[in-house]
């Protein structure tokens, strides 16, 4: 998926769970990264983060140095964070994500992720979005169009598709069977 403009990349992948969107919500945002992103055969997980400024978690702004476990790095800043509607059935997050330090994510300028969270009865639905904006000045972000076929076809909708899915797993699998 392109985005209007065609310069992003983006995956989105979405699940029902089946617990309220308040702790759904919560669970996201708040959460240790390192208990939600645990990685894949082809992407390490998130060991640590390290806030890097002064503004607290859940606040937008907030910036975090992302460490995982292959020692690479990333960092991360809250962009946007909507408490609730005025019914109180929908919430969104969101946050960019840059100065990647990955050998695979080197075409990647930067990245934003999306969460909208809907009410539907006592359950929750997530849907994911993940947009990457390709470095010009590097080989795929070089190459316009063809770059982000490319990037699209032997990362986004490979193995960073498999890192969401496995991650709205584990997001379910955690809220609905451990009970938290």
């Amino acid at each position: 998926m392109e985005n209007n403009n065609g310069k992003y990349v983006s995956n989105e992948s979405e699940i029902l769970i089946a617990k309220p969107i308040k702790e759904v919500y919560r669970w996201v945002v708040f959460e240790p990264l390192e208990k939600q992103l645990l990685g894949t055969k082809k992407l390490s997980g998130v060991t640590s983060t390290k806030t890097i400024n002064n503004i607290e978690l859940g606040k937008i702004g907030h910036r975090r140095l992302v460490c995982l476990a292959d020692g690479n790095t990333a960092v991360e800043e809250h962009t946007y964070l909507e408490k609730h509607d005025n019914k109180g059935s929908k919430r969104y997050f969101s946050y960019k994500v840059w100065d990647y330090t990955l050998k695979v994510a080197q075409n990647i300028e930067y990245a934003t992720g999306e969460w909208w969270f809907s009410s539907v009865g006592n359950k929750t639905h997530i849907k994911w979005r993940y947009s990457f904006k390709l470095n010009n000045k590097k080989m795929l972000g070089r190459l316009g169009f063809l770059g982000r076929v490319l990037f699209r076809r032997f990362f986004i909708k490979s193995i960073y598709n498999d890192f969401m899915v496995e991650t709205l797993n584990k997001l379910k699998y955690d809220l609905e069977k451990n009970n938290l």
